[in-house]
Parts: structure tokens; sequence; C-alpha cells
């Protein structure tokens, strides 16, 4: 493994590579000898007798060893053979998906006196006939010739129209030809007689040689008839759209190797010739491939190879291995969760220096012909945070714990890594594995943004790429706040709370005493809690020095918020990053001698009703909090005040209004509340009291209630009620 300086290195480096793959060239290095490459194991792939696919199929697949399962296709051997291997249902090309097809091929000479021949073809198909689509004729395979078990078979001279020719080729289908013989001659001889009418990226076309082209076998398009010099007869040439490689030599003996690559969002195949143990970079040809012509609904399609040799004098030995096969379908899920929080990290976000994360990578086998075994998997840590376990979770039930020691770490800028083989397959049976790793974050001095951490999950088959997100490490810093605030007032008009002014100083928790300057760390707010509930926080204005200041109970309307009696008030001092002061809290005991409102729900709301068709009415829900605090001082008799209630009509958020309205009903007579109505009333002869309205003054079916009238739609229903507090007509006070 290479180490690099740091991550971002790692990254530029990855995508020069990258560049350099595709943009170079260089001499092919291709294996020669009786030693075959390394390939899989077609066993699950293909289908399962290539020989029962139609009649003399010559195509054979044997396993190299019991101890090397790589499969070998031949698909050719002797004289006028045809040979084809078809993929099995399971194991289909997907156009909707990018997908990668690798294989090896040798072509043997075998004649004694001409050249080699006929070739073969790497194909994609929908053809009806599936696994046993070929080259017919009169619905028979044709054996041998310039087809390549692929192509229409031009053996009928009397055929003039090249739609009825093409009907005779593997339907719906695209072919990639590697033919070792030119076909140059007359009928069913001729098919590289049309050198003019090929396409040829530098637009010099020789077709007298071997060379390797593509079309489509089954589209009339492709043919272009020819009439013999004496009219006896007709014969067709064949269209090379595009021609990728002329002029070499295809059954030199050795193994040559091939990658295509689908890109299903430009529709292109990219071809890779010769493209192992190169000296240099390849720059890989593309070709254009209309979906359409394969007429599949779901873009499904059966991929194989089909050869042939010549009837007389002109045939070889065509041999395949497959190393990378398609439909072999993994996904990975990656994410950070931040345990602290409980919340899922996502790109950007803030993390606090000392929080917890839990970064995981899960693999899930979705589908395939092919188990995903030896795993290797590369995976990196974020930057500034300390490796605390790491476990693998298979959906078997295995559970294995990595150590630390297993964890490779770069001495010069501190990346972590893990570099191992995951110990099981996945496959079917066995078809997720989870690898999650705890980290804890440090706590540094300043912002920083951490970049994303990279894994890699690689097999000959497959490779996966997974990002955690990038995010943004938070310094860690802590607040030491000083003010006056006792622990506990007491409030009475005549004594209102005063104003506290505090001061505060600014630390990071590397050096606790040395305050930070302010300047520039603008942000500062105070959070405060009034009997549990959230207060607005208070912006603090921007500081120089290494001082701050801010201020309690500066808002007048304070006082408003207080209940009667015993109030619970905390505050504390944050920052942007969230570093929090140390909570404070205060006991403020109000005794006003004021008749005013005490707590009032800001939204209440009715218990749903189920629509009959009759006038109905709802009672109130729990949430309904209305109180009256009469602090009023005096010597003796009594005194009351009463509570006065209007309402607006209700209606949809769409302007929609309920057939009903609010009432007030006590002792069975019901008042609207269109106009303002009194609600409750109350006196007292000890003064200082809380009346929660709801609570003491009305019972479940009187008070506030809602009339819904027969003809009401089902809806979700809003209005306000406009509360007015005075004096009651009983009030007699005694000087």
């Amino acid at each position: 493994m290479i180490k690099k300086s740091n991550l971002k290195a790692k990254q530029i480096v990855s995508v020069i590579f990258l560049m350099m793959f595709y943009l170079g060239w260089g001499q092919a290095q291709v294996v020669r000898g009786a030693t075959s490459p390394t390939g899989i194991d077609l066993n699950r792939v293909l289908t399962a007798d290539p020989q029962a696919t139609f009649a003399n199929n010559s195509a054979r697949v044997s396993t190299r060893s019991d101890t090397d399962p790589t499969s070998l296709i031949t698909l050719t051997d002797a004289r006028q053979q045809t040979g084809a291997v078809w993929s099995s249902d399971q194991a289909y090309f997907d156009l909707n998906e990018a997908t990668t097809i690798g294989f090896w091929f040798n072509c043997q000479d075998l004649s004694l006196y001409s050249a080699a021949g006929e070739g073969f073809a790497f194909v994609l198909q929908n053809d009806p006939r599936g696994a046993h689509a070929i080259t017919s004729f009169n619905d028979q395979p044709v054996s041998g010739g310039e087809s390549l078990g692929v192509w229409a078979a031009d053996q009928d001279s009397r055929i003039t129209d090249p739609t009825l020719l093409a009907k005779t080729a593997v339907q719906n289908s695209w072919a990639l030809e590697f033919d070792s013989q030119s076909n140059s001659g007359f009928s069913n001889n001729a098919f590289d007689l049309n050198a003019d009418q090929s396409q040829n990226s530098n637009n010099t076309v020789d077709l007298s040689n071997d060379h390797i082209a593509a079309n489509y076998p089954a589209q009339a398009s492709t043919y272009v008839r020819h009439t013999h010099f004496l009219g006896s007869g007709n014969y067709f040439g064949q269209k090379h759209d595009p021609i990728l490689q002329q002029k070499v030599n295809l059954a030199d003996g050795a193994w040559h190797h091939v990658t295509l690559r689908w890109d299903p969002h430009a529709n292109e195949m990219a071809f890779f010739w010769d493209d192992h143990g190169q000296a240099g970079p390849l720059r890989p040809q593309t070709i254009k491939i209309d979906p359409h012509k394969f007429n599949s609904r779901d873009g499904h399609l059966r991929w194989g190879f089909t050869g042939t040799t010549d009837p007389s004098s002109n045939y070889q030995r065509t041999q395949i291995i497959v190393d990378q096969a398609p439909r072999l379908h993994v996904k990975v899920t990656s994410q950070l969760v931040n345990q602290t929080t409980e919340k899922i990290v996502h790109n950007g976000d803030s993390v606090h220096g000392g929080n917890l994360l839990e970064l995981s990578h899960q693999l899930t086998y979705e589908a395939g012909t092919l188990p995903w075994q030896q795993i290797h998997a590369t995976i990196y840590l974020p930057f500034d945070a300390d490796f605390q376990k790491a476990q693998i979770i298979y959906r078997n039930g295995t559970t294995i714990a990595l150590p630390a020691t297993a964890l490779h770490t770069d001495d010069n800028d501190k990346t972590q890594w893990f570099d191992l083989v995951l110990p099981q397959q996945l496959d079917s049976s066995n078809d997720q594995v989870t690898i999650k790793i705890d980290l804890k974050v440090e706590g540094l001095e300043e912002e920083r943004a951490i970049m994303p951490a990279i894994a890699d999950f690689e097999t000959p088959l497959l490779k996966r790429h997974a990002v955690i997100p990038a995010y943004i490490l938070d310094p860690n810093r802590f607040f030491k706040l000083s003010d006056p605030a006792a622990d506990s007032y007491f409030v009475t008009p005549e004594q209102p709370l005063t104003p506290v002014q505090g001061q505060f100083g600014y630390y990071n928790r590397e050096t606790p005493d040395q305050p930070r300057q302010l300047a520039g760390n603008e942000g500062f707010f105070m959070e405060c809690t009034l009997n549990g509930q959230s207060l607005p926080p208070i912006t603090l204005p921007s500081h120089g020095g290494n001082q701050g200041h801010y201020q309690l109970w500066a808002d007048a309307g304070f006082l408003q918020q207080l209940h009667l009696g015993k109030n619970t008030f905390t505050y504390r001092l944050a920052d942007k990053f969230k570093n929090y002061s140390a909570e404070r809290q205060i006991t403020i005991t109000s005794l006003t001698g004021s008749l005013r409102f005490g707590l009032i729900a800001q939204q209440s709301s009715f218990r749903p009703l189920r629509l009959t068709g009759q006038t109905q009415t709802a009672v109130r829900a729990d949430n309904w909090a209305l109180e009256v605090v009469d602090g009023r001082i005096f010597n003796q008799g009594t005194i009351g005040w009463q509570l006065l209630a209007q309402a607006t009509p209700l209606t949809t958020d769409h302007g929609q209004r309920l057939p009903g309205e609010l009432v007030y009903r006590a002792n069975d007579q019901e008042q609207s509340l269109s106009t303002p109505t009194i609600v409750a009333t109350n006196t007292t002869t000890s003064g200082n009291q809380l009346t929660r309205i709801p609570q003491n003054l009305w019972q479940a079916d009187n008070g506030i209630l809602l009339k819904v009238h027969s003809n009401a739609i089902a809806g979700q229903y809003s209005g306000q009620i406009t509360w007015t507090l005075q004096d009651g007509p009983e009030s007699r006070l005694v000087a």
C-alpha cells in the first residue's frame, strides 16, 4: 500500500492516475504460451449447457482445476463450426446501470497453409429465442462462415431486400466483432467488401486484414446489396460502424484483454483493447449504442459470445476467459452519526469537540449470480477523531471486533485507515455486512473543516466507493461568568426586579488561564428559561478586548411573565459553536399587588369530532391554560373581577368558514362569543389569589365550548379569542 502525506494528496494522486489511464497510451503486453490468465467461475453466469441451445453448437465450457475455478470457454477448434455461449436469465446485462465486462481471448491459427478464420463476436441481444439465438437460415443454424454466428446469413442469391436478410441474424442485437478473416469475395463471403461504406475515426478503412468493428446485426441498414457482374444473382456486403482496430493480428496465439464499460447516461460503450499489463495507459474508444434497437421494455439483455470457422481451410481455436461479469449488484450505504446529539451528520454540518461519532459502511448484496467474496476494504477515518472501537456485523449474526492494532496510522500526517479483507462473502444467504467504527472528536482551539473520509471495497469482479460527509469541527471553548445575582428574589409592585449586570471571559479548554480576545468572535447569546419554558435568546453586542458583558431582566415585560408565587429562572451563556457556560438557577417569588393575567396558552384546541350530520358540541382539550392573578391588597371587605371573551369565526387556512361558533355555557344557557361575553367571575376576601379558570371555574361540559352545525365539513379550523379582564361589580372595599 502506498502511503501519501495527507488525505488530499491521496485524492489528487488518484485523479492523476485516472487521467493518465484515459489520456495516455502505450504498448500492449500480451500473454503468450500455454499459461492462461485467471478469470471467474461462470457456472452460475452462463446457461447450463451451451450445446443444448441449438444444433451442433461447438462451444463448451470447462473448469481449469479443482483449486482454480476459472471457466475456460472454447467456441471453435475445427473447420466449419459455429459456437455460442449466452448468459443465464439471472445474469442479464442492464442498460439502466453502469456495467463493466472484461474478458481475455486467445485465437490460435490451426490451418496449415492458409490464414486463420473466421473469428468471434461479443454480443448483446434481446432475441425472442433467448439462449437459443444464433444466425439461422430456413430456421436452421448456419454452420461456419462469415456471419460469426451473429450477423445475417447471405446464402440465397435470390434475396434482394436487406430487411429479409437481416431476419436471419440474431435479432434485437448489437455485436462487437473480432474478425480474423477478410471476407471480400462473393456470395456468403463479402461482408468485408464495403470498406468505402464503413466508419473509421481516421477515415482510412482497410478490411483486408484482421479487424475489430461493431454494428447492429438485425438492422437492414447494416447490409449493402451487390449484383454479380454477369447478373446471375445478388450478394451482400456489411457496413462496419465503427471500425475500432484494423491491421491487427488477432490469431497470434496470445491472450489479449478487452474491457467494455457501459455508460447508461451517455448511451456509450467504452472499448479498451489490450488494456492489461501496459507500459503506458490506454485511451478508450467510445461507441454510441441506441438502446431502442434492442426492443427491451426493462433494459435487460442477454450477453455472450459467438464464433465460427471457415468451411474450407481457414479455421482457428477461439478461447475466452471472462474476468469481470455483470449482474453483481451491491449497494453501499454510508453515514456518520453524532451519538452525542443523536443526529446524522450531513455535508457541512458542525460537530463539537468531545462528541462521540459512529461511522458506518453497510454493504448489501442485492442481486447476482456470483457471490461477492474476498472483499478488500480500505476505510479511512476522519481527521482529528480518536478511534474507540470497531466491529464487523453480518446479517447471519456473526460479529467480529476489530482491534486497535488493525488500524494503520501515518506518522507524518496522522492519517488513519483500516486495510483488511472481510472474512465472509456476501451472497443471497448472507446478504449484508455493516462495519461500525466508534470515534471521539478531538477538542481544537480553532474551527477546522474536516475533509470527507473515503472508503473502497474492491474485488476483481466489482469495486464500490463510499464517502463520509465533510463537516466542520467546532472549537472546544468555555465561559467564566461573574455577576452579583442572588439565588432568590421576592418581587412586589413596590419592589420590582433590578436588572443585574454581569461579565464573562472566553477561554480555550487547552489554555484555561488565558482569556481569548472577543473581537472577531461575535455570536454570543444568553439562553434563559422561566418555569421550564424557553425564553427568546438574547443576542449580546460585539465586544472588544477579552471581557464581555451581559444583563439579566433588562426586558420590561419580564415581570409580566412571572406567575404568582414561586418562579424558577435559569440562564447560561452560549456561542455559535454550541459551547455553553454552566447553567445557573434563581428562584423569584412574585408578591404583586395588581389584578392581571397569569399564564395564558398561546394555542388551545377542542377535542376532535366525528361528523354525524347533526348539530354537535366539542369540549375543550387539555391544553387550555388561562390564569387570573389577583394580588390586590386590601384591609377588609370583598373584591372581585370578571373576564370577558370575544371570538372570531373559525376558518381553514384557505378561508373556508366553519358552520358553527364558540359559545359560553352556564346553567344550561348558551351565549355566542361573537360579541364580548362574561365567561368567568370571582370574588375574594383574602387577596393574593391565583385562579386557573378552566380548572377552578368551569366543568368539562360548560364554560367555553364549540358548537358545530349539521352542515359542517371536516377540516382543521382556527380563530382567535380576545380576553378582557376587569374589576367585578361585587368589589366592596372598606377603608
